[in-house]
């Protein structure tokens, strides 16, 4: 049995009422095993759990920790994004005794910023995802090989 590579694909919504991407509840999880969800207060986690393989929801789980952290750190520093999502891959081993074995977790988040004329910023936004990752209760906590390839972009 050869390595396989579990793929989601993540959007997070902003809730217009709020004006804030940090309010707790609206994002979309799109899985390369053809199955959609959409995350709001009144979902049935015992309906996801038999629909997904649990390394797919830990894959989401490290992605929106991640994503949890930045969106926090960047409004503290008046950072504004207007939308983010992106995708994370869990790439296994199926390991010994058919326990899997995690190779990587490769983490691709994509930010849109509100547009902004400083390189001081802008600098400021790439240095904050270092400190998201240190700040990850998830991420902190780890030991595998976690990588991060953010896209930064400024409307």
């Amino acid at each position: 049995m050869g390595s396989r590579d579990y793929n989601i694909g993540i959007k997070w919504a902003r809730d217009d009422e709020r004006d804030s991407l940090l309010s707790p509840i609206i994002y979309h999880l799109n899985f390369a095993s053809g199955y959609d969800l959409e995350i709001t207060p009144s979902i049935t986690p015992l309906k996801v759990a038999s629909q997904l393989h649990p390394l797919e929801l830990f894959g989401a789980a490290i992605f929106t920790s991640n994503v949890n952290s930045y969106l926090r750190i960047c409004n503290q520093n008046n950072l504004k994004i207007v939308s983010c999502g992106g995708e994370a891959q869990v790439s296994i081993d199926p390991g010994i005794k058919t326990r899997e074995v995690i190779k990587y977790i490769l983490l691709k988040p994509r930010f849109v910023f509100e547009e902004c004329n400083t390189e001081l910023k802008r600098a400021l936004a790439v240095r904050l995802i270092h400190e998201a990752r240190a700040d990850c209760a998830i991420d902190s906590n780890l030991n595998l090989d976690l990588q991060i390839e953010p896209l930064l972009i400024w409307s």
